[in-house]
C-alpha cells in the first residue's frame, strides 16, 4: 500500500510538472486580447502579441501595450526570424565578433557570422531581461547606464558590446562581452525561438482595415442588392503581407485579385441603423493558416498564408467587438 501510494504521488508530481511547462511555453487569455509567450528563465522577457479569440492577431493591431513590463510583436517577428536563420547562426563565430576589413572580400561565412551577429544583438534588445542587458551592454564604471524599462513601456536599446562604442578603442572588453554572452545564454535563446511555429505553421487571425466604396454623389447602399461594395479588403501589414496570399480556387482568387471592392451583403434596416458613409472604417477579419520555412536567400522565413474556413467576419471598430455582418466565400461578389 505504501508503495502504491508513493507511486501515485510520483505521477501527480510529473503530470503536474509537465502541465506547468505546457502552460509556462504559452498562455493566452481571449477577453483581454493578447497572447503571452513565456520566455524560458529569468534571462530574458516574455513576449506578449495582440490576439483574437484566443489566437494570435496579426494585420492591422491595436498597438495598445497591455504590460509594460513585456516585449511585444516585434520580439516576436525577430524570435521567429532567429528560428528560421538557422543555416545563418550556423555560420555565426561564437568566439569573436565578425568584421571586414576595407581590403578584405567577406565569404559567405563570414556575412553570415556578421549578419547572425547584428540580428542577436537586436533581439537582445527586445526580450533580454534587465539584469543581463546590465550586465553584458554597460561599463562598470557607468553608473547611469540602466536598462530599466521606462514610464511608457520603453527602454534603450543596446548598441555595443560591453558599452564599448569602437571596436578599436577596447577590442577585448567587448569580446569578453560577446563570448560571456553566447556562452551562457545564446543557446538557451535559439532553443527559445524553435518554440514558435511548432510544425512550421500557425493558425491565427489576419486583420485588414477597409472602408465602404461609392461613386462620386452616390450613396454607397446599393438598394438592389441590397449591401455595400468596399475597398482594401486585403490590407494589413503587420507581419503577414497580402502577397503572401495562397489562393486555390476561383473564388478564392476573385477575393485575392479584385482592385474595384467585394461586396458586403447587409439588409435595409441594419443599413439604416449602421449609417455607414463613403470611406467609412470596417475591419475584415480572416482566420488564417501561416506556413514558414527558411529562405536563405533573403536572410528571413518565407512566409505564406491560406483561408482557414470560408467565412469573412466584418466589425465596425477596430477592437473588433461590434460585429455588424459576414462575407462568404461561397458567394463571393466583386466588382
Amino acid at each position: 500500500m505504501k508503495l502504491y501510494n508513493n507511486i501515485l504521488k510520483s505521477l501527480t508530481f510529473c503530470a503536474f510538472w509537465m502541465i506547468t511547462i505546457q502552460l509556462n511555453a504559452q498562455s493566452n487569455n481571449a477577453t483581454s486580447g493578447y497572447i503571452t509567450f513565456k520566455a524560458p528563465s529569468p534571462h530574458f522577457i516574455d513576449v506578449e502579441i495582440e490576439a483574437h479569440k484566443g489566437l494570435p492577431r496579426f494585420g492591422n493591431l491595436l498597438f495598445s501595450k497591455i504590460n509594460k513590463e513585456l516585449s511585444t510583436q516585434k520580439a516576436f517577428e525577430e524570435l521567429v526570424n532567429m528560428k528560421y536563420m538557422s543555416a545563418i547562426y550556423a555560420d555565426m563565430d561564437k568566439n569573436k565578433l565578425s568584421k571586414t576589413e576595407r581590403s578584405q572580400v567577406a565569404d559567405k561565412k563570414l556575412k553570415n557570422s556578421i549578419l547572425a551577429q547584428r540580428h542577436l544583438l537586436k533581439l537582445l534588445g527586445l526580450v533580454g531581461s534587465e539584469e543581463v542587458l546590465e550586465t553584458y551592454f554597460c561599463d562598470e564604471s557607468d553608473t547611469n547606464c540602466s536598462y530599466a524599462v521606462g514610464k511608457y513601456g520603453m527602454r534603450q536599446t543596446p548598441s555595443y558590446w560591453g558599452s564599448v562604442r569602437h571596436i578599436n578603442v577596447n577590442e577585448f572588453k567587448q569580446h569578453r562581452s560577446y563570448t560571456s554572452f553566447t556562452k551562457n545564454h545564446l543557446d538557451e535563446l535559439l532553443n527559445w525561438s524553435k518554440t514558435f511555429f511548432p510544425n512550421d505553421e500557425l493558425i491565427a487571425y489576419y486583420v485588414s482595415k477597409a472602408g465602404i466604396r461609392a461613386q462620386f454623389g452616390q450613396n454607397p447602399y446599393n438598394f438592389q442588392k441590397k449591401g455595400y461594395y468596399i475597398f482594401n479588403h486585403l490590407n494589413g501589414k503587420q507581419f503577414i503581407d497580402a502577397s503572401w496570399f495562397e489562393a486555390f480556387d476561383e473564388n478564392e482568387k476573385k477575393l485575392k485579385y479584385s482592385t474595384s471592392g467585394i461586396f458586403l451583403p447587409m439588409d435595409v434596416e441594419k443599413a439604416k441603423t449602421l449609417k455607414l458613409q463613403k470611406g467609412s472604417p470596417i475591419f475584415l477579419v480572416y482566420k488564417v493558416k501561416i506556413k514558414a520555412s527558411e529562405d536563405a536567400k533573403n536572410n528571413r522565413p518565407k512566409l505564406s498564408f491560406s483561408l482557414e474556413n470560408r467565412t469573412i467576419e466584418v466589425y465596425k471598430d477596430k477592437t473588433l467587438t461590434q460585429k455588424i455582418g459576414e462575407i462568404s466565400l461561397d458567394n463571393i461578389i466583386t466588382k
